[in-house]
């Protein structure tokens, strides 16, 4: 392993490496984002298919939300 302070790189180096890591960080943000659409879709897919007597309740209502006074 070469110790850092060894490393002797001009500024046009270092550029070209920080760019590499922003290019792969975003290339790696989009293929998240393009696995949580797909896996959002084949889910909404999934329920659609179940018929228009089927319907979703969003989670972010809570459970309170079933439970009716009586």
């Amino acid at each position: 392993m070469i110790p850092f302070k060894s490393l002797s790189l001009k500024h046009s180096e270092c550029d070209f490496f920080a760019d590499s890591v922003a290019l792969a960080e975003e290339i790696w943000k989009v293929s998240k984002m393009e696995s949580l659409e797909a896996s959002i879709e084949s889910a909404f897919e999934a329920i659609r298919s179940h018929g228009t007597n089927s319907h979703i309740i969003p989670s972010h209502y809570g459970i309170d939300w079933f439970e009716y006074k009586r």
